[in-house]
């Protein structure tokens, strides 16, 4: 959530930084090389000792370097693929030994529970950046949740932070990785159903797609139109609609080869007959309990809009 509303104000204050180390030559790789090595330094060496609010300080010092890589590579004009992939898995050891450090010193000092909460956050997080990641490969975006890796660091340190000296704060530690990981797992809910919601609609746009190719192409190659329209059962998601394109084709068995207006006004009521066919028998299924659609939970309806262009240039 801070990556979407405290970007623009982290931005006014970051942009200055970045012009001024791309003007000094600094390279945002460097940057980013240094702030990962210091952030696992840091918690590797100060956590498993229970030097919490020093560790804290060295690891807090180290990400925001970190953070400054972005505004250097812009202000530099040097941004690339590499530089992202280096900065992301930057990012995942970076928090990998944060959480690592605390699961190393609760096994030490047998805090099973609080053992279980700092492995649950390093799972979680990891998930959370798999999700992001291979979402974005796949077309997609998933950059939604109430717990991203800022929040996720903002927990973490401050309330590992607090626990040490000189403030001892009984029990924030515990009520912060617990806080973390509840906010964590809804993450991981939010952003896969994010992507499903997207894919459904992908499948959507193809499947209407393909329905209007078949419906307009359903005489083509000299076969009769029923008969390519039974052929037409792929993809599978199309499988229910099997019956609705035989309904055009047999509303397209007396097509003619010429295209005058009377021939246009009949296919536009052949059509206007197949959409009420299609929404009644949709509704019907719906009263029944049986949900109109595939397996794979696509929802696909022969829309008048979709159809309206093609019937002009028919």
């Amino acid at each position: 959530m801070l990556n979407i509303h405290a970007r623009a104000a982290v931005s006014k204050v970051l942009d200055p930084v970045g012009r001024g180390l791309a003007g000094a030559g600094v390279s945002p790789n460097v940057i980013t090389t240094i702030g990962t090595a210091g952030v696992v330094a840091g918690a590797l060496v100060f956590y498993p000792q229970g030097w919490f609010f020093v560790g804290t300080l060295v690891i807090t010092a180290f990400v925001l370097l970190d953070i400054v890589d972005g505004a250097v590579a812009r202000a530099g004009g040097t941004a690339s693929p590499f530089g992202g992939v280096l900065d992301s898995t930057g990012d995942r050891a970076a928090d990998a030994a944060i959480f690592g450090a605390l699961v190393w010193y609760f096994a030490e000092h047998g805090q099973r529970w609080l053992l279980l909460a700092a492995l649950l956050c390093l799972v979680f997080g990891s998930i959370t950046s798999y999700i992001r990641a291979r979402a974005e490969a796949a077309g997609f975006t998933a950059t939604v949740g109430i717990a991203e890796r800022a929040e996720r660091l903002i927990a973490v340190l401050v309330g590992t932070g607090l626990t040490g000296n000189p403030f001892n704060v009984p029990y924030i530690q515990a009520v912060a990785l617990w806080l973390l990981v509840a906010a964590s797992a809804i993450t991981v809910v939010q952003r896969v159903a994010t992507v499903r919601h997207q894919s459904v609609q992908r499948q959507r746009e193809s499947a209407a797609a393909y329905m209007t190719h078949a419906i307009f192409h359903a005489d083509r190659r000299g076969q009769p139109a029923e008969q390519r329209a039974s052929r037409l059962q792929h993809p599978p998601h199309l499988a229910h609609h099997r019956i609705e394109l035989r309904i055009v084709a047999r509303e397209m068995q007396d097509s003619a080869a010429d295209h005058d207006i009377g021939e246009r006004i009949r296919k536009r009521h052949a059509l206007d007959r197949l959409h009420a066919e299609v929404l009644r028998r949709q509704r019907r299924s719906e009263v029944r309990g049986k949900p109109s659609h595939s397996l794979d939970g696509t929802h696909v309806a022969v829309r008048r809009k979709d159809l309206e262009p093609r019937l002009e240039t028919a």
